[in-house]
């Protein structure tokens, strides 16, 4: 893909093939990122193309930025949070943001294990990633196979980097203290490399 930092100034100067060109590059990604949290494919494909429109339409106001990808992220977030604010109000269900919409999870289909792991570690593992909080799961998701930086899932989560920093820190003590895993766990790349999850 051409030099995201040249299409986005493209962008602002009001060429649409620059914001079709970034639609096509992230589309796949935003997609099955936030179904996989959302569990709902209507609701977030609604809110990728308002959140396309909104930025084809304050076009003349952006600014520089660091990452595409994560602005986009943000931008989505923020529109899947408001729609479900929106309909939590409409409907009057207490309690509907934060237990229905929010639930990321890593499902056993996310993780390819190393071939030379045995099966009681293969499964050892994937019940420990399963027992680590929606949040810790996400974290890991996004610094292990996304490859975001603490300040970017910082950003996009609406979190501070130490605490971004701390939910890796559970997550990895959590694997320490199984001896079964002891060993891989002291080198997080092996088990949380792109290899081993999958988008």
């Amino acid at each position: 893909m051409q030099d995201e930092s040249l299409l986005w100034q493209r962008l602002s100067q009001g060429d649409q093939q620059a914001l079709s060109t970034i639609f096509s590059a992230h589309y796949s990604d935003l997609f099955h990122y936030f179904v996989r949290i959302f569990r709902d494919e209507q609701l977030v494909e609604n809110c990728i193309q308002e959140t396309f429109y909104a930025l084809w339409k304050s076009r003349r106001s952006l600014g520089e930025i660091q990452s595409v990808r994560v602005y986009l992220k943000v931008s989505l977030r923020r529109c899947i949070l408001r729609t479900l604010t929106r309909e939590r109000k409409r409907k009057s269900l207490t309690g509907f943001l934060t237990h229905k919409a929010y639930s990321f999870s890593l499902s056993p289909e996310d993780i390819r294990i190393e071939a030379e792991m045995d099966e009681n570690r293969q499964q050892e593992l994937k019940t420990i990633l399963h027992s680590l909080p929606a949040r810790q799961q996400e974290v890991l998701y996004l610094y292990y196979y996304e490859e975001l930086s603490h300040r970017e899932i910082a950003q996009m989560l609406s979190l501070s980097s130490q605490t971004v920093m701390n939910h890796l820190h559970r997550a990895y003590q959590s694997l320490r203290q199984n001896p079964a895993l002891k060993q891989l766990a002291e080198t997080l790349l092996l088990l949380f490399s792109p290899a081993l999850l999958l988008a």
